[in-house]
């Protein structure tokens, strides 16, 4: 079975990025919840441009709008040495490692689809021990996900059908949407426990990687 993932918080533990963005902010006497909302949410609105940032720029702008938001004079985007540097050192959740050895022994192909960029995602690679088997990264696709184009050239490239392929994810809206509408096979890693959609089932939910090693070795 070829398994495509989602990088960012289904693989790698995106809690050090929050943490990172946190403690800056308390360096400055600022609200470090609303630091960290801010934060994720232009995230979520700078990668919709009309033109592709790369992920390195995209973050700098980030945390200029963050300077912008939170009156901070520049402070964050003087500090985006250590934003970089939390990307480069994401490490994967607990159940990530085992799950991927055992998946590969079962045979399975693994491929990442990440909004990502060539030189974080070497070090994410080394991070999974090397085990994935390929990857679609926005310079490829000209877009971020969820748009469409990144799922449909995932499809090209890997010769994707719904007897040979499973997407696997934690971002519902980033991935879980998107499959639906391509209607493709899909578990949802649900690890912040929230409550799906009626609208995209079909879809298998766990919150972490274990049980879908379990479900896998069920089908074959």
């Amino acid at each position: 079975m070829k398994l495509t993932f989602d990088c960012y918080g289904t693989l790698l533990n995106m809690q050090p990025i929050d943490e990172v963005i946190a403690r800056l902010a308390r360096d400055q006497q600022l609200d470090s919840q609303i630091a960290v909302a801010t934060y994720n949410s232009y995230e979520d609105r700078l990668m919709y441009q009309a033109k592709l940032t790369p992920y390195d720029k995209l973050i700098a702008e980030n945390l200029s709008y963050l300077d912008l938001e939170l009156t901070a004079d520049h402070w964050f985007v003087n500090h985006l040495d250590d934003v970089l540097t939390a990307y480069q050192q994401l490490q994967p959740h607990p159940d990530v490692l085992p799950a991927f050895m055992q998946l590969k022994a079962q045979g399975h192909q693994l491929y990442l689809m990440s909004n990502s960029a060539p030189e974080f995602m070497r070090n994410h690679l080394a991070a999974l021990d090397d085990l994935p088997d390929g990857v679609l990264l926005p310079n490829e696709t000209g877009c971020y996900k969820p748009d469409l184009p990144f799922f449909e050239m995932a499809t090209k490239k890997w010769q994707l059908t719904n007897e040979n392929h499973i997407h696997i994810a934690k971002g519902y809206w980033w991935d879980i949407v998107p499959a639906t509408q391509l209607n493709w096979r899909k578990i949802w890693i649900n690890r912040d426990h929230k409550n799906g959609r009626q609208r995209e089932q079909p879809y298998s939910e766990f919150t972490d990687l274990t049980p879908v090693v379990e479900l896998l070795a069920k089908q074959q």
